[in-house]
């Protein structure tokens, strides 16, 4: 426990220092390694490398397939009628605690697929969202659900317990902030 957070602390002294954050990341990570092995460098070299090469290699054979497999249940559920009837029981929230038109429902839930499609999803809607509007949906989307494809790997790694307790979590802590952000511009005669 001590290591760590001595390893915390050399992080943020570096990223206060003005270091770019994967350099510090890189740089305590490479100190720590090395002092768990009795300051052995070229081990911690060579642990790291090995660390990095594993992750590279793997991280498209795991991620492509998954994001297929979201793409497909999000086909799937399209043309059952689930997907329709989300969106459809989505839109009083939408529309109601977030304020914004009920087509941004839609946009969410694309959102889901992907992030970006999600902010497209939004984007597209500009012509008719206020200022105050578009920040209080990207502030949702930003806050919303990783995509699927990361939602399948945090399953695949961690479990289907902890992935179900993020979006248990995650989707009403982003409604909430998003509804919160309205009601303060709201207050401040900001959001029509």
């Amino acid at each position: 426990m001590t290591i760590a957070l001595v390893g915390f602390a050399c992080l943020l002294l570096l990223c206060f220092l003005a270091f770019p954050l994967g350099f510090s990341t890189l740089l305590v990570g490479l100190a720590g390694f090395a002092y768990m092995r009795h300051w052995d460098w070229h081990a911690s070299v060579t642990m790291m490398a090995q660390q990095i090469v594993e992750t590279g290699a793997n991280y498209g054979l795991s991620v492509i397939p998954l994001f297929l497999l979201g793409t497909f249940l999000m086909w799937l559920l399209d043309r059952t009628g689930v997907l329709p009837w989300i969106i459809e029981r989505g839109e009083p929230l939408v529309t109601g605690w977030l304020g914004l038109p009920k087509e941004a429902a839609a946009a969410f839930v694309m959102g889901f697929l992907r992030r970006d499609f999600g902010a497209a999803g939004l984007f597209a809607l500009g012509g008719s969202l206020s200022p105050a509007q578009t920040l209080v949906g990207m502030v949702t989307i930003t806050l919303f659900v990783p995509c699927i494809a990361s939602m399948l790997m945090i399953a695949r790694e961690q479990g289907v317990r902890v992935a179900a307790l993020i979006v248990a979590l995650i989707v009403p802590l982003a409604l909430l902030v998003g509804g919160l952000v309205r009601l303060a511009l709201a207050s401040l005669g900001m959001y029509a």
